[in-house]
């Protein structure tokens, strides 16, 4: 389970999010073992030679406002701040 995300009872699975009872899936999508595989390997290879990989996912697919979470009370922004970030 890798850039996973409420994913129950699964396993083998690659940048998904809600599934259940789910092995060989990437983006959500199931795959036979081999081509699961193969798609995996070709994501990964992407992501380390744009610099992705280990990063946090951008903020743009966050699906709370910085405002609506802790990180204010950790990281203090003005409104202007926070709102040009």
């Amino acid at each position: 389970m890798i850039y996973c995300r409420a994913c129950k009872n699964c396993s083998d699975c690659f940048a998904c999010v809600g599934l259940q009872h789910k092995q060989y899936c990437l983006f959500n999508t199931q795959y036979s073992k081999g081509v699961y595989e193969q798609l995996v390997e070709k994501v990964l290879s992407h992501m380390m030679g744009t610099k992705e990989w280990g990063e946090f996912f951008d903020p743009s697919v966050s699906l709370f406002g910085y405002n609506e979470t802790v990180a204010q009370e950790y990281f203090p922004l003005t409104s202007e701040e926070a709102l040009k970030k």
